[in-house]
């Protein structure tokens, strides 16, 4: 989040940042009720980088608590290769609250990182696809000293 927020204050007059636990994009029996949430320390960071605006909506908020939910299907060509068949509705989770977020938003450019690469290629392709006007950008992965990309789920993990 840091590189993203930090290029967003600099590349534009206003920065917005979302912070979102997407539930949609958990599996039955994935760490939904357990993944890290630092609402208050993000906040503060981007504070402290100038970002202006935190919209940090609820579930409730963002419609994504019903299993009724109108999901946003990504390509089939691409729930067919890397990662996609071994997470069944992960991608469709992603496509669709990023899209609802972009409409919720409407920012000139959005930044993503690199660090998923096929999430970031199914951003791109669900923009040009359902005509979002954003300009997206990807960010270059963040790693720790140890090589280690940045992740909220590294807390998951021992020095070893």
């Amino acid at each position: 989040m840091l590189f993203r927020s930090e290029r967003a204050v600099a590349e534009n007059d206003l920065a917005i940042v979302s912070i979102f636990v997407n539930p949609l994009q958990f599996a039955a029996g994935e760490d939904f009720s357990h993944y890290p949430r630092q609402l208050e320390q993000d906040c503060q960071l981007c504070e402290e980088l100038g970002v202006k605006i935190i919209f940090a909506p609820s579930a409730q908020e963002m419609g994504a608590v019903e299993s009724a939910t109108t999901l946003v299907v990504p390509p089939p060509n691409m729930m067919s290769v890397l990662c996609a068949p071994f997470r069944p509705g992960h991608f469709a989770g992603v496509a669709t609250i990023v899209t609802k977020l972009l409409n919720a938003v409407s920012p000139t450019v959005s930044y993503f990182g690199e660090k998923d690469g096929q999430q970031l290629a199914i951003i791109r392709r669900l923009v040009v696809d359902l005509q979002i006007n954003v300009e997206i950008q990807g960010c270059p992965t963040v790693r720790e000293a140890s090589g280690l990309a940045c992740s909220s789920r590294n807390q998951y993990l021992s020095a070893e």
